[in-house]
């Protein structure tokens, strides 16, 4: 098994043409194309949160969320020929698990996710 240590703030950031992609503070790419290297793996996830930065030792008191499952991301542009950009279709579960959706909810808030690669 491998181990995948993700942290940061969550925030919001342009990537192309959209603006409404999540990244974590420190990171260049979004989080997305971070799960995307794992897509169709079997991966098991810890998620823990507080308002700012602490260490793991504190946040582990209390696992926010655990998920398990195969990983499905993308990150797609869309575009016509005509008008040029359309939308952006963002994906990122974990099983049946709407990962961006839960995230979302911490915008702005300090995460810690483990993930376990089986």
């Amino acid at each position: 098994m491998k181990q995948l240590t993700i942290k940061g703030t969550i925030r919001v950031s342009s990537y192309g043409d959209c603006d409404d992609v999540l990244y974590i503070s420190g990171e260049s790419e979004p989080l997305i194309q971070v799960f995307d290297e794992l897509q169709d793996q079997t991966v098991s996830l810890k998620f823990y949160s507080s308002p700012e930065e602490m260490p793991i030792e504190q946040l582990r008191e209390e696992v926010i969320l655990s998920l398990a499952g195969a990983v499905d991301a993308s990150l797609e542009h869309t575009y016509s020929d005509i008008t040029g950009y359309l939308w952006t279709k963002q994906d990122l579960s974990i099983g049946d698990h709407d990962l961006l959706d839960i995230l979302e909810n911490y915008i702005g808030k300090y995460v810690y996710i483990e993930v376990t690669i089986h």
